[in-house]
C-alpha cells in the first residue's frame, strides 16, 4: 500500500487513504475506538495541476535572476514531482523533520542548493525565510492560510492571495494578488522595473538640462559675454518645453530585455557613478552646442537679441534630442522603435511648438525678447543638435554598466 501511495505521490497526486469499520449503537464514540481497527478500502489521488502560465512565469523569473523556492505541506514525492514539472530546483527535497535536525550552519550550507521544502509547519516557513535573508537575498513570500502569516511578516515582501487568502494573511502581507496567479507577481516585478528605469531616465534627462543651463550662463559670463539666456527664457524651457517630453519618458514602455537583467542592489544609489558621468556628459554636449550657437552669432555680427534667440532655440531643441536619446540608457537610438512611445512623440511635438511660438508669435516675441531665425540658422541649430545624440551614443558604448548590478 505504501509503495502504491508513493507511486501516486510521485505522479504529483495528493493521496487520500480511505478506511472504515462496522459500527453499532452500542459501540462507544470515543476517538480512540472510532479510529482503531479500521479496514483499508483504497487510495484516491487528487490532481491540483499548476496553471498553464506558471511554467512561463518561472522561466521568466530565472532569466530575471529571481530564484523560485517551493514550500509546501505536501508529501515529499508530490513536491518533487511538481518541482520537476515546473523545473524548480534540482530534485532534492528537504522535509520539515529534516529542518528540525539541522542547526543554522547546516541549513545555511543547504539552502543555497535546495529549492523544494515539503511537510513544513508555520515555524519551518519562518526559519526558511530567515535563512534565505541571512544569505543576502531579498525574499518575497506568498501564502493564503493563517499559518502563512508569520512567514509573510518575516519576509521582505509578503504576498497574500486575494481570493483564497484569509483576512489574517492579507493583513500580514505587503501586497495582495487579486487573481491568485503567480504570473501576476512576475508581471508586477516587470512593471516595477519599468517604473524604476523610467525614473532614472527622467532624472537623467532633467538633471542634464538643469546642469547645462547653469553652466552655459556661468561660462558665458566668465568669458566676458553678456548673459546668453534671459530669466523668462529659462523659465519657459523649464516649465513648458522641458516638461512635455518628461511626461512621455515617464510612460516609456518596458524594453524587451528588462526581465533578463539581474536584480539591482537595493543599496545602489539612484544616480549611480556611471549615471552621473552620463548626465554630465550630456550636459557638456548641450553647453558646447548652446554656447557655440550663441558666440558664433555674436562673432558674425548678429545683435544680442538674435544671439539669445539662437541660444534659446538651441537649448530647447537640444532638450528634445536629449529626451529621445534618454528613452533607453543602454540601447542605441538606432535600435529603438521610433514609434514605440507615442506619448513621447506627442510631448516632443508640444515642446517644439512651444519653442516656435516664442520665436514667431509677435506678442511672445516682446515678452521673451526673441527674433525670427533665418533658414540657415535653423539648419545650424538642427545640425549642432546632433552633438547631443552623438554624445549619448558614445557614452552608451563606453559606459555599458549604466545599470549597475
Amino acid at each position: 500500500i505504501l509503495a502504491i501511495a508513493d507511486g501516486m505521490a510521485g505522479r504529483a497526486l495528493r493521496v487520500l487513504a480511505f478506511a472504515g469499520k462496522s459500527h453499532t449503537e452500542c459501540d462507544p464514540l470515543q476517538m480512540d475506538y472510532v479510529e482503531s481497527d479500521l479496514i483499508f478500502a483504497g487510495l484516491a489521488g487528487m490532481m491540483d495541476p499548476p496553471r498553464k502560465e506558471v511554467m512561463q512565469a518561472i522561466h521568466v523569473c530565472k532569466q530575471a535572476g529571481i530564484r523560485p523556492v517551493m514550500i509546501t505541506g505536501d508529501h515529499r514525492l508530490t513536491a518533487r514531482a511538481i518541482g520537476q514539472e515546473l523545473e524548480i530546483g534540482n530534485g532534492e527535497v528537504i522535509e520539515g523533520a529534516d529542518l528540525e535536525r539541522m542547526n543554522e550552519e547546516e541549513l545555511q550550507s543547504r539552502i543555497g542548493e535546495v529549492s523544494i521544502f515539503a511537510r513544513v509547519t508555520a515555524e519551518h516557513k519562518v526559519r526558511i525565510v530567515e535563512a534565505l535573508k541571512k544569505r543576502g537575498n531579498i525574499v518575497a513570500m506568498t501564502g493564503d492560510g493563517v499559518n502563512d502569516a508569520p512567514a509573510l511578516k518575516a519576509a521582505d515582501i509578503g504576498i497574500a492571495m486575494g481570493k483564497t487568502g484569509t483576512e489574517v494573511t492579507k493583513e500580514a502581507s505587503d501586497m495582495v494578488i487579486a487573481d491568485d496567479n503567480f504570473a501576476t507577481i512576475v508581471s508586477a516585478v516587470e512593471e516595477g522595473r519599468r517604473i524604476y528605469d523610467n525614473i532614472r531616465k527622467g532624472t537623467t534627462y532633467l538633471l542634464a538640462v538643469s546642469f547645462a543651463e547653469l553652466s552655459t550662463i556661468f561660462i558665458a559670463v566668465a568669458l566676458g559675454y553678456p548673459i546668453p539666456l534671459l530669466a523668462a527664457q529659462i523659465l519657459w524651457i523649464n516649465v513648458v518645453a522641458e516638461e512635455f517630453p518628461a511626461i512621455g519618458l515617464a510612460l516609456e514602455p518596458a524594453h524587451a530585455g528588462i526581465m533578463k537583467k539581474k536584480p539591482r542592489d537595493p543599496m545602489e544609489p539612484m544616480p549611480s557613478r556611471n549615471l552621473l558621468i552620463y548626465t554630465l556628459g550630456i550636459a557638456a554636449a548641450i553647453v558646447i552646442g548652446t554656447l557655440g550657437l550663441y558666440m558664433t552669432s555674436l562673432e558674425m555680427g548678429c545683435d544680442l537679441s538674435y544671439a539669445r534667440t539662437m541660444a534659446f532655440v538651441g537649448l530647447g531643441f537640444f532638450t528634445v534630442y536629449n529626451a529621445y536619446s534618454s528613452r533607453s540608457l543602454e540601447e542605441s537610438i538606432l535600435r529603438m522603435n521610433p514609434l514605440g512611445n507615442k506619448t513621447l512623440l506627442l510631448g516632443i511635438t508640444g515642446s517644439i511648438l512651444s519653442i516656435l511660438a516664442v520665436v514667431y508669435i509677435p506678442f511672445m516675441q516682446s515678452i521673451f525678447q526673441t527674433r525670427p531665425l533665418t533658414s540657415e540658422s535653423w539648419i545650424l541649430v538642427l545640425a549642432v543638435g546632433l552633438l547631443v545624440v552623438i554624445a549619448a551614443e558614445v557614452m552608451k558604448r563606453l559606459l555599458p554598466g549604466l545599470r549597475v548590478n
